[in-house]
């Protein structure tokens, strides 16, 4: 059985033709899992994967090629890091109004009282997860950014 996430968005937004699917990407592969990504003319990407693992592995591949200067402009607020990158009275390209300084104490304190790593550690969906960070680490995705 394959499984496929498609963007309703782009649907609602427009109808698109049967002709529109761009060229065939290809299987994209790592770490165990498959995934084929296709995208319309319109940039959207069209996941066909065997499993759930697939599913999140083709997802995080086609997250990272369109947005990994995004997430890791995330990644490093969402550590307390932002002071240590971009200086104490820098602030987020999101939210101007917030000191990097007042963000990183903010986001450190979250992360000490260990609320969203209890969250984590339920069972579900972590096959998913652990496949959609895989493919963003695995080095072989050209973001644009």
């Amino acid at each position: 059985m394959a499984f496929c996430l498609a963007s309703v968005a782009a649907v609602a937004v427009a109808p698109l033709p049967a002709q529109a699917a761009g060229p065939d990407r290809g299987e994209e592969r790592g770490g165990g899992y498959t995934a084929k990504i296709r995208r319309t003319e319109y940039g959207v990407p069209h996941i066909v994967a065997r499993d759930f693992g697939g599913l999140g592995y083709g997802y995080g591949y086609a997250f990272a090629q369109d947005n990994l200067c995004q997430l890791a402009d995330h990644v490093v607020t969402l550590r307390g890091e932002r002071s240590r990158y971009f200086g104490p009275d820098g602030a987020s390209v999101d939210d101007r109004t917030i000191p990097n300084l007042a963000s990183d104490t903010y986001h450190r304190g979250l992360r000490e009282a260990g609320t969203v790593q209890r969250l984590l550690d339920q069972p579900a969906d972590r096959r998913r997860r652990t496949a959609f960070g895989g493919a963003m680490s695995d080095g072989s995705v050209r973001p644009s950014c």
